[in-house]
This record gives C-alpha cells, structure tokens and sequence, in this order.
C-alpha cells in the first residue's frame, strides 16, 4: 500500500509563504513587520520554507503587453497521449497543460499572438487528438490567489 507523507506546515510557516505568495521580492524586513514575527525566525525559516514548498520564483506576465492577446483554454481527449505530451512540452504556445480525468484527458493553456496563429496550433493539436474544445478566455478574473 502506498503511504503519502506531508510535512505539516507550521503557522509561521504558512503566514511566511502567505506574504511571499502576494510579493515573491518581498524582504525579510518587511515579512517580519507584516506577520509579527522576529526578523531572526523568518530569516531561519525562509530557508527551510524555500527547500521544502517552493518549486521556483516565477513572474506572472502581462502577455497582452508583449503582444500575446488571444489566451485559449483547451480541452482535448487524446488518441495518441505520450506524443501528445511531447508536442505540448515543446510548443512555445502552450503556458499550461494539466492532465484530467474525466470527460476529456489534458486542459491547455495557449497563449498566441492571433487567430491564424492559434488556428495553426489546433490544426496540429488534432493529429494527436479524438475530441478538442476550444475556449477563449475574455477576461481573467483571478490568477494565483490561493494563499494570497
């Protein structure tokens, strides 16, 4: 029988990656005065936060701004599933791809620059796909405000 085992997250600990979840850049200083807690605890369990629950400091892009305007949520039910893992891996469209189970096998998150563009990269996505549902995001109400 598989056991999972989770670290259990500290209060401290969790009210640090709180404020890092709001400002990744966010100093030490300034963690201390927001959460109450002595600069010498966040200094020590910043270290361990960043071993233990970070995977990476990333920024969330404003591609609208880079001339990227057409964001595309796509579900697919895969025929050829390991390729179409290698083709979503590599295509520089594709921002996120999680795989589901359910009604269809993979949601994708394609960022393009214009239609022909996306319609090149669904012409492509169908070799490799039974059923695909296209969805264009119009608004984006909320990105990553869990923990914020």
């Amino acid at each position: 029988m598989l056991q999972i085992r989770f670290k259990m997250v500290q209060k401290r600990e969790l009210e640090i990656l709180k404020q890092l979840r709001k400002n990744s850049r966010k100093n030490m200083v300034d963690i201390s005065r927001e959460t109450a807690i002595p600069l010498s605890t966040v200094f020590d369990k910043l270290y361990a936060i960043e071993e233990t629950y970070i995977k990476k400091f990333v920024a969330l892009v404003d591609f609208s701004k880079l001339g990227y305007n057409l964001k595309t949520l796509v579900t697919v039910k895969a025929k050829k599933p390991e390729e179409l893992k290698g083709f979503l891996k590599e295509h520089k469209n594709v921002n996120s791809v999680f795989r589901l189970k359910g009604e269809c096998d993979f949601l994708i998150e394609g960022i393009f620059s214009s239609i022909k563009q996306m319609d090149s990269f669904i012409d492509k996505l169908r070799e490799f796909s039974k059923e695909i549902k296209l969805y264009h995001v119009i608004d984006e109400l909320m990105k990553e405000g869990f923990m914020g």
